[in-house]
């Protein structure tokens, strides 16, 4: 507590200004003070965290590798510290919260495409961020408060802090140009295994799903393309012999060239849940729970939808 009265809240504000915009003159005038008075703030703001925050780069400024890691944590803060103050009460037409959400073009096509709509009727004012992470990062970035929800598939054991909400489940299907296949409806395994594959991962040495089930019985793909996007995967297939294995939602809702055909992979792969992820500190924000109430209402529609 002693450590805590020393940053009051117009340091806070200062320390927001300057990470989000690291140039001195520029943050001042954000907060209608003098670029003396900003520079007092910084000082006292490196004191308290130890730390330059703010480092030389050529004619400008950077922030150091802490004051990047404090950033959204800073903003956070920040946005509790205004919710407290309003009244309690969300009014989504009203608000100007900001969500960083994490998921990838995957997510992005099953959950974004469906809730912007739904926002820009209801809360017009309310901005999103998306960033696409590996599941260690959003797991990591849920536990420090950088990122109010994560989207994918967390198999993973995680902190009982952490709450998680199964939206639906999923299974793959493969897909490839269809001169290649030919008449067949669908390949055995020894030729599908023959066929070159694409595996798509945000890092390249990620094993998914499908390779560790073929791991499981000795087996492995021959993996001739690795791709960090799901959209544009369908489309590189054309002309080529290439076989890819995606989640059936990717195929729904992307663009799906009439040359390509899927099938039913020749291996029992489970079916997986897709889900979110947020901090339990985070239930007790109206705004949020708000957010977690359209998403869910969003993908139980989409689930009847489905079964007709």
């Amino acid at each position: 507590m002693n450590e805590l009265r020393r940053l009051d809240l117009n340091l806070l504000l200062s320390l927001d200004a300057l990470l989000s915009d690291p140039h001195l003159t520029r943050a001042a005038e954000r907060l209608n003070k003098s670029q003396p008075a900003l520079s007092h703030d910084l000082a006292k703001l490196r004191i308290v965290f130890n730390d330059q925050l703010l480092l030389r780069e050529g004619r400008g400024l950077c922030l150091s590798p802490k004051a990047t890691q404090m950033k959204m944590a800073v903003k956070n803060i920040l946005e509790n510290i205004q919710q407290l103050i309003l009244d309690q009460e969300f009014k989504p037409e009203a608000s100007q919260r900001r969500f960083r959400l994490a998921m990838s073009d995957y997510g992005s096509s099953v959950i974004l495409t469906k809730l912007l709509p739904i926002i820009r009727q209801y809360a017009p004012h309310i901005k999103i961020e998306v960033v696409q992470l590996s599941r260690r990062m959003m797991m990591e970035q849920v536990i420090e408060g950088q990122l109010d929800l994560a989207f994918g598939v967390f198999n993973q054991a995680r902190p009982k802090y952490i709450q998680q909400k199964i939206l639906f489940k999923e299974r793959f299907i493969s897909v490839m140009d269809r001169q290649f296949l030919g008449e067949a409806a669908t390949l055995d395994l020894d030729t599908w295994l023959n066929y070159p594959h694409i595996l798509v991962a945000v890092q390249t040495f990620a094993a998914d799903e499908i390779d560790r089930v073929l791991a499981e019985i000795g087996r492995q793909r021959n993996i001739h393309l690795i791709l960090p996007h799901w959209s544009v995967a369908a489309e590189v297939l054309l002309g080529t012999d290439l076989i890819l294995t995606v989640a059936e939602k990717t195929i729904q809702t992307g663009r799906f060239p009439k040359q390509l055909t899927c099938f039913t992979p020749p291996l029992s792969i489970p079916q997986f849940d897709f889900s979110m992820i947020w901090h339990r500190n985070k239930d007790s924000d109206p705004a949020l729970q708000w957010l977690l109430g359209v998403i869910q209402t969003l993908m139980q529609s989409e689930s009847r939808m489905d079964d007709c």
